[in-house]
């Protein structure tokens, strides 16, 4: 009979003992984890960056355009490259266009110079300080060429074009 009673509390034993070690472990994961703060690694929006933003460029764009709008309309489109369908309305082959960023469906109709768009590309800061569009030229995400190829593609968007709201129960 006393090993019918052992066996009775083992059961009990093997589980407080199973709750003490995983107390343990999570205490030891925090305290390598709060020992180990090194952030750099996964840059985020949510932590503050400690490295400074390169400082705003005034550029100058130098002699014709000279850029290719099919090739630019490919950079535009391209997530690893301008990506600018993500924030922007562009045409109606443009597949979920972004809405954070003004409408570029008819861009070519609103008689912007190159110069304008090129600088917009190359560095928005300058002339909005506070905008969320990447400097492309000056984070050399683009080079002079592609932005001149991007701003060749926007001239020839002439067309108003807003994309269809969603449909009622569809998931991204």
């Amino acid at each position: 009979m006393r090993n019918c009673k052992i066996l009775v509390f083992a059961p009990k034993a093997v589980a407080a003992l199973f709750l003490c070690l995983s107390f343990l472990v999570v205490v030891s994961l925090q305290d390598a984890g709060a020992q180990n703060n090194d952030v750099k690694k996964w840059p985020s929006l949510s932590l503050k960056n400690p490295a400074k933003p390169r400082p705003v460029q005034r550029v100058i764009l130098k002699g014709p355009l000279n850029g290719d709008p099919v090739r630019g309309k490919k950079i535009a489109y391209t997530r690893s490259k301008g990506n600018c369908l993500a924030c922007h309305v562009l045409e109606p082959d443009g597949v979920q266009p972004g809405n954070v960023g003004p409408n570029l469906s008819f861009q070519g109709l609103m008689n912007r110079p190159d110069q304008y768009l090129y600088q917009r590309i190359w560095d928005a800061r300058f002339e909005n300080p506070e905008t969320i569009m990447p400097p492309f030229g000056t984070n050399e995400i683009l080079t002079e060429q592609e932005i001149r190829d991007v701003v060749a593609y926007l001239q020839t968007l002439k067309k108003f074009y807003q994309p269809p709201p969603p449909k009622k129960g569809a998931s991204n």
